[in-house]
């Protein structure tokens, strides 16, 4: 799966599961990512984190490229 040009800001995502998928030229500002989130495997390709928190989530073996 596949996203690009989205943008979240004061957002607060729970149980997001994004494994194997590929995100490109989005933002996620000034959220919240938690409760067993899940972006194992995933790709971050160009996305602002910018002041954005992660909670309980699994980032093993994800990438972030230019973020």
């Amino acid at each position: 799966m596949n996203f690009s040009n989205i943008h979240l800001t004061r957002s607060h995502l729970k149980l997001l599961r994004l494994k194997d998928c590929t995100v490109r030229n989005c933002s996620f500002t000034q959220s919240i990512i938690s409760d067993d989130s899940y972006l194992r495997h995933a790709k971050f390709v160009n996305v602002d984190f910018t002041g954005t928190l992660f909670r309980d989530t699994n980032l093993e073996k994800a990438e972030f490229l230019n973020c």
